[in-house]
């Protein structure tokens, strides 16, 4: 039910920045949604393909690209790929990535 909610969060018409509640520099919208992306990639039902989905869609979008989000991402989801293509136990996470 939260990829649900966190993907209609994801398909506002301006930039995520102006919907973030952050004070003092704490973590952001973007990087608390890709920190449940992460754990939620692993899984082995259909809320894998959701997270997927939802990271499409949220690292396409034009203002994650220039914040440089997608970058990060992709370095973090290749480096995960690297380390976990060959334990049997990740074979969930290794499809999710």
């Amino acid at each position: 039910m939260l990829i649900l909610w966190l993907s209609i969060i994801v398909l506002v018409p301006f930039d995520i920045e102006t919907i973030d509640s952050r004070k003092d520099g704490k973590i952001t919208l973007l990087q608390k949604i890709t920190g449940i992306c992460n754990n939620y990639i692993a899984n082995s039902g259909k809320i894998r393909e959701a997270t997927a989905i939802l990271l499409a869609k949220l690292l396409t979008r034009p203002d994650v690209v220039k914040l440089g989000e997608t970058d990060r991402m992709l370095t973090y989801l290749a480096t995960e790929y690297t380390k976990n293509k060959d334990d049997g136990t990740q074979m969930f996470r290794v499809s999710g990535i």
